[in-house]
């Protein structure tokens, strides 16, 4: 199963009251976004959240994590704070943003919209 499905699942499981847990039952059920992939590729957001004034910090702690983001010096010659800020103004000018980060919403029956959720 893909770490997505556990996700679903989980976030589905966690509303029935009839599920043996050792957790109380949440109330309503969970809203799950899954957010873009690497270049975007095979990705078509349903929301953006603008990180104009955070894109900095965003680079700084994703630098943090080597062991996912070394591989892009070695495998593809590619700078990761290059990278990263890339795909956030790409991403941004879909929006009308200098830097966003897109989402889409995974919809679970009764869960419809009628208002954001995201910022």
């Amino acid at each position: 199963m893909l770490p997505g499905m556990l996700v679903f699942e989980a976030t589905y499981l966690a509303s029935l009251k009839l599920w043996e847990s050792d957790y109380k039952p949440s109330t309503k059920l969970p809203y799950l976004y899954y957010m873009d992939t690497l270049a975007g590729i095979n990705f078509q957001p349903q929301e953006y959240v603008d990180i104009t004034d955070s894109i900095d910090t965003k680079i700084e702690m994703m630098l943090c994590m080597q062991s996912q983001l070394g591989w892009l010096k070695d495998m593809h010659d590619s700078d990761a704070p290059e990278f990263i800020k890339a795909v956030a103004k790409f991403r941004g000018f879909q929006a009308a943003v200098q830097y966003a980060e897109a989402f889409y919403q995974q919809k679970m029956y009764p869960q419809g919209l009628t208002k954001r959720v995201l910022p």
